[in-house]
């Protein structure tokens, strides 16, 4: 049967239908000995970046990119396989869950484009005899560049959290100054008309649309002046809660300031710990498949997977390690059975 084709456009969706299909795999009646799930990526190349001479002997040092001898030992082996790791990116993950007590039950293989997010600065190479491949087994390219999912390792992950929470307190944010006479006025007349509205125990109706303060237009920079001298406000007025709008007649943009109640802060507050949550997942992407692989603890299956393996981790989990002992006990620890 043809896969699902996940874009980063219904990733979570396809997520949400892995992580349901998992649960049901894991219940007390099926023991994971009846379960799999396969797997299969398609790289960019499975090469180093460039081909050193052909001629080696022990005497001689081996080039750092050279791939393996046939005489090479599993550690020699290793290196250069995580060389060409290093060198290349994953292109497809391909993954099915196989249910043995089921045969005659329907497969969901899903397919997965991954490519770096807009803002990495990972390089992308593609050998001509790669593309040919790809272009002949009706690889779509513009899909994979324009809608890839983007992917993180674990430290990419929990730097993508840690810059939401950072947003969310402004820590990381620089505070914008009026630059001339005329700003500073602006702002000075804009904050003591608000002040007042703010002060007069009149104002609240319960309606947000109501209670609200509508700001002469200005540009981006002031109401970004205004906005910050607001959030040093919070202590005195938490009920306020600033946002930009379109003012009617096509005068520009100006700030909106509304009166919340408790309850409406609350909600406020929830919308937008949800928003930056979406925005750290959409950031760290294809991370959020890779750990519900992890965490099932079901058995992955592949044909001929090292590299798969090698792959996934480096991009997903961590840079691969330097020796194959190693990269066996961190590999075995995410998934005890492969």
């Amino acid at each position: 049967m043809d896969p699902t084709i996940v874009t980063k456009h219904n990733v979570e969706e396809a997520l949400d239908q892995l992580k349901r299909d998992l649960a049901t795999t894991m219940s007390t009646d099926t023991p994971h000995k009846h379960i799999v799930v396969a797997i299969d990526l398609e790289m960019t190349s499975l090469r180093p970046s460039y081909t050193p001479s052909t001629a080696h002997d022990d005497a001689q040092p081996r080039k750092r990119h050279r791939p393996w001898n046939i005489d090479d030992d599993t550690q020699r082996r290793y290196a250069a396989m995580r060389q060409i790791v290093q060198d290349n990116a994953i292109m497809q993950v391909g993954i099915c869950l196989i249910n043995f007590k089921q045969p005659n039950a329907p497969l969901k293989p899903q397919t997965y484009y991954l490519f770096p997010a807009p803002d990495s600065n990972a390089s992308v190479t593609l050998p001509a005899n790669t593309a040919h491949w790809h272009a002949a087994n009706k690889f779509d390219f513009n899909r994979w560049v324009r809608d890839g999912i983007p992917y993180a390792d674990a430290a990419a992950e929990a730097r993508h959290l840690e810059h939401a929470t950072a947003a969310a307190s402004g820590a990381d944010r620089r505070r914008a100054e009026p630059m001339s006479a005329n700003d500073a006025a602006f702002v000075e007349r804009a904050l003591s008309v608000l002040r007042q509205w703010a002060m007069d125990p009149e104002r609240a109706t319960g309606d947000a649309d109501a209670d609200a303060l509508r700001l002469p237009p200005c540009n981006a920079f002031l109401r970004k002046c205004l906005y910050d001298r607001l959030e040093s406000w919070a202590l005195d007025f938490p009920q306020l809660s600033p946002e930009s709008e379109l003012a009617p007649d096509g005068g520009g943009k100006r700030l909106v300031v509304r009166w919340l109640s408790a309850e409406q802060q609350k909600q406020r507050a929830r919308a937008a710990a949800d928003e930056r949550a979406a925005a750290a997942r959409k950031a760290s992407g294809f991370r959020a498949v890779w750990r519900a692989l992890c965490e099932a603890r079901v058995p992955l299956v592949g044909h001929n997977c090292l590299f798969d393996l090698l792959f996934l981790f480096h991009y997903l989990e961590a840079p691969l390690p330097p020796t194959l002992s190693e990269f066996k006990r961190a590999i075995s620890a995410l998934l005890p059975r492969v």
